[in-house]
């Protein structure tokens, strides 16, 4: 990934949606992914929450598993209200060409 897109944040990772998704209703994942995300929001793991991973989440969660739009996007606010630095709204072609590349070199899937 391209240092000066990421400032001086070290990261070890990027959050997909398929972390998100489980925080917004309830199952028994919820509590693992709140605290997961409160870890990332809070800087004390090294991962980015790219914005767009946040809108997906909202997609995923009320058009596949019936979680009402309201409750989506109350629990999903929260999140993107947190103003951490850990929010990531920038992904340019080159960074997502990055990410494709690091997907290969480490056999990552989804």
């Amino acid at each position: 990934m391209q240092e000066e897109n990421l400032g001086s944040r070290h990261t070890e990772g990027i959050v997909d949606v398929s972390v998100i998704v489980p925080s917004c209703f309830e199952n028994p994942l919820k509590e693992e992914s709140i605290s997961f995300l409160q870890d990332v929001l809070h800087e004390v793991r090294g991962a980015l929450i790219p914005t767009s991973a946040i809108v997906g989440a909202y997609h995923i969660v009320t058009s596949y598993l019936g979680v009402s739009c309201v409750s989506a996007k109350s629990v999903l606010e929260e999140l993107s209200k947190t103003d951490s630095p850990m929010l990531y709204p920038e992904i340019t072609i080159d960074l997502a060409s990055s990410a494709l590349e690091y997907a290969i070199a480490h056999n990552i899937e989804s």
